[in-house]
């Protein structure tokens, strides 16, 4: 059998995205919880990708930063408020051994598995490694596009390889994947730059809302959240899931499943 599994982790601390300072509060709180647990570099949640094939080929991988303590820095010596949304750190992909690791170390893992035709699985296990051939895996970021060939965060990752398969031509799955995203005005005066640093502590305590419209003094921010896929998981499941969608288990770990391996394989390119 051809499968693809997204697993879902959610963040160490439930994210408050109501407001500039609260976000900053919770992911503060959330990486603090993620380095006391061993750096597991989950502070924002976390999605990893499992393909296995029927011609004996399997992939375990994720996209993640090289250096957990780098937004920490950036955060506090390098004063770049809300920047850090946008920054590009030095990224990798993760490899087999370690997300096997954190699989038995969490708790808080949902999962989607999607059975594929034998010609998408290997077209996604080539698109796989030619993200990594062409060094773009050393590019890590939150609103970063993989199939621009800008690099990608975890969960940018993970949709690339639901595109590459197919996988949002099935109505249920686009309908889902559309619960997925958040978009964000990001005020320009929490950016910190250069010659105007942000402070970290005033950041926190900013009673501010989030502009509700584009302006000339916000910058937008498309991404998909990780916790956002957990959540929808356990929604799923919590209301009894509704064809196509099957309830599966994998140990303890709750997920649903779906059959995608009627679907023509895409064929356009990639890469844009």
């Amino acid at each position: 059998m051809n499968t693809l599994t997204l697993y879902f982790y959610r963040s160490p601390v439930i994210l408050n995205w109501s407001t500039p300072g609260a976000l900053t509060r919770t992911t503060l709180l959330s990486g603090t919880k993620d380095l006391l647990r061993g750096q597991e570099n989950i502070a924002l949640g976390h999605v990893t990708i499992k393909l296995e094939c029927e011609d004996g080929t399997t992939l375990h991988t994720a996209m993640t930063q090289e250096d957990p303590m780098e937004s920490v820095r950036l955060l506090t010596t390098g004063q770049i408020g809300l920047g850090v949304l946008f920054h590009r750190f030095a990224g990798r992909l993760e490899n087999r051994e370690e997300i096997e690791r954190r699989l038995e170390r969490n708790q808080k893992v949902r999962f989607l598995k999607f059975t594929l035709s034998g010609t998408t699985c290997r077209r996604v296990i080539d698109y796989a490694r030619e993200f990594e051939n062409r060094g773009h895996s050393r590019t890590y970021g939150l609103p970063l596009r993989p199939r621009k060939g800008e690099g990608a965060g975890c969960s940018a990752f993970a949709m690339s390889f639901l595109e590459i398969a197919g996988a949002l031509q099935h109505t249920s799955v686009r309908e889902a994947a559309e619960r997925w995203s958040r978009t964000l005005h990001v005020p320009k005066s929490m950016i910190g730059s250069p010659d105007r640093g942000v402070n970290l502590a005033a950041l926190s305590l900013k009673p501010a809302q989030w502009p509700l419209r584009a302006s000339d003094e916000t910058v937008p921010l498309f991404f998909w959240e990780p916790n956002r896929m957990y959540d929808w998981v356990g929604e799923q499941r919590l209301m009894g899931a509704e064809a196509p969608w099957i309830e599966a288990q994998e140990g303890s770990r709750a997920g649903l499943s779906l059959d995608l391996s009627s679907i023509p394989t895409p064929t356009e390119p990639f890469f844009e």
